[in-house]
């Protein structure tokens, strides 16, 4: 069947999926673009709905019929109601969310995120933090939705391959230092970088405000990533990529 109304009432049931609130409510949300969609198909995560434009003869195609999605062929006008990117996307996919799964014990590296409200710098720490064989990614409250257009396109379908845990930050801080994991945050007068901790959770702040004095109480190492002495500070998401690249020389 071939959508071509962006009025349908179906096709404004998966628009609802470019809001936070109409994901949480379908638990599941849409992922754009024949790289992303096919990390989804790698992955074997639930994908209900694949939407292809009119004439699309992609690599996606490849495994139509392999699973249970239902396949949509769509007008670039539905497309373009249904995903986020400025340039229409010649596929997208509907994906189920999976629960948030609890903390485990026993994880070498993890990353924490606190307040990092830019959805770019989000994703591209799940990007990062995935590709380092990071155990886990913590997104404490006033971060930027994983599961935002954005997020997902700067993450590239790395939340795929890496869980990421949604809740109280101070929570589970307060949990992972109670199972032997150090916690590290980096600050500009904190000791030289140092990955020798052991098992590790490294703590990122919001990009303007840093990290919180509730997490700060909880740090048990203050980290300083050395730098030329006319520069401050350092983008969130690339800070990340140079404690955890330090984390797997240990």
């Amino acid at each position: 069947m071939e959508w071509s109304s962006r009025t349908s009432a179906q096709v404004k049931r998966w628009a609802r999926l470019l809001h936070a609130k109409g994901r949480e409510e379908e638990r599941a949300y849409i992922v754009e673009g024949e790289h992303i969609v096919h990390e989804a198909h790698v992955a074997q995560v639930r994908v209900t709905d694949v939407w292809v434009l009119r004439g699309y003869r992609g690599s996606v195609f490849r495994w139509q019929g392999k699973t249970a999605a239902v396949w949509h062929t769509v007008t670039e006008e539905v497309m373009d109601k249904i995903t986020d990117t400025k340039t229409i996307p010649s596929v997208a996919a509907r994906v189920c969310m999976d629960d948030d799964g609890g903390l485990r014990g026993g994880m070498q590296t993890v990353i924490a995120l606190d307040a990092v409200q830019d959805p770019g710098n989000v994703g591209t720490i799940v990007r990062t933090a995935a590709a380092f064989g990071t155990d886990m990614v913590l997104l404490g409250h006033g971060c930027a939705d994983v599961y935002h257009p954005k997020t997902l396109r700067a993450a590239q379908g790395a939340h795929f391959f890496v869980p990421v845990w949604r809740g109280d930050i101070v929570e589970a801080l307060t949990l992972l230092r109670r199972d032997g994991v150090a916690i590290a945050a980096t600050a500009v007068d904190g000791a030289p970088l140092d990955a020798s901790y052991g098992r590790t959770c490294w703590v990122l702040g919001n990009e303007g405000a840093g990290i919180s004095p509730a997490c700060a109480a909880l740090c048990t190492h203050r980290v300083r990533i050395p730098m030329r002495r006319e520069i401050q500070s350092l983008n969130v998401a690339v800070a990340s990529a140079i404690v955890l690249y330090a984390s797997m020389g240990q």
